[in-house]
């Protein structure tokens, strides 16, 4: 649960796991609202780059550059 941000340039960030070095990835560079993320071998593309867009207050939405969708946990799930 330690991750790493990156600057990936153009305003976006790559997330890597601190256990293992891989980034947060949209699986096949998916555009589908609700397409699963993973942690993957870290490549230079737009499935791994994030903008962190301020909502309010100290809250922000973490956007995928390729997509355009924010990150969710489905059904706000705990």
């Amino acid at each position: 649960q330690k991750w790493r941000v990156e600057d990936a340039g153009g305003g976006y960030y790559r997330i890597r796991a601190f256990s293992n070095n891989k980034s947060v990835d949209v699986n096949g560079c998916s555009t589908t609202p609700g397409a699963n993320v993973q942690l993957w071998d870290s490549y230079d593309n737009d499935c791994q780059k994030f903008s962190f867009v301020h909502v309010r207050d100290n809250y922000f939405a973490i956007v995928n550059k390729a997509s355009g969708h924010a990150l969710d946990v489905a059904g706000c799930s705990t």
